[in-house]
């Protein structure tokens, strides 16, 4: 849809950040929580803590979902590989390259496997390799974990990596 078309509030709408004035969003039994539901758009700062480090803000979210320790340890581990983000884990996100931050966010928000990811022009603002990077790793999760992912993008290029149905 063209700007203003109401992508992204749809995509806030269904993520449970915006409740509808007028009518009902029906969702599958299996996404009533809010927690199996997630927004990002392309904005990092607005999903990550800039008080917590790399690790911490990781490791935070399984921690109020009440993770075991060891299974915290062992997730987050898997993530700071799979993001690239290991080298950067006592950092905090000031400190961080855009891609770097969009990567964090994007890792903090896969952190507990929710069942849907809304990305909204996520990608829009990343340089090719970090694109690329960024499209590998969510494939892997999302194939790996089952999670469903809600793009919300202008550019086919994205489309064509990472859809396999568009509407």
């Amino acid at each position: 849809g063209a700007s203003g078309s109401g992508k992204s509030t749809l995509g806030k709408l269904l993520s449970g950040q915006m409740t509808p004035l007028t009518g009902d969003i029906s969702l599958p039994d299996t996404l009533l929580a809010e927690r199996d539901r997630f927004y990002i758009d392309q904005n990092p700062d607005k999903v990550v803590f800039p008080w917590l480090t790399v690790i911490e803000n990781l490791r935070q979210p399984l921690k109020s979902l009440g993770w075991t320790e060891p299974a915290i340890r062992s997730r987050v581990e898997e993530l700071l590989e799979d993001f690239e983000l290991g080298p950067h884990a006592s950092r905090f996100p000031l400190f961080l390259s855009g891609g770097q931050k969009s990567r964090l966010a994007l890792a903090r928000a896969l952190s507990w496997k929710p069942r849907c990811v809304i990305l909204d022009e996520y990608l829009a603002d990343l340089d090719l390799v970090t694109k690329e990077r960024i499209i590998t790793v969510l494939r892997k999760h999302v194939t790996c974990w089952g999670i469903t992912v809600l793009l919300i993008t202008h550019d086919p290029s994205d489309v064509a990596a990472l859809s396999d149905r568009c509407l």
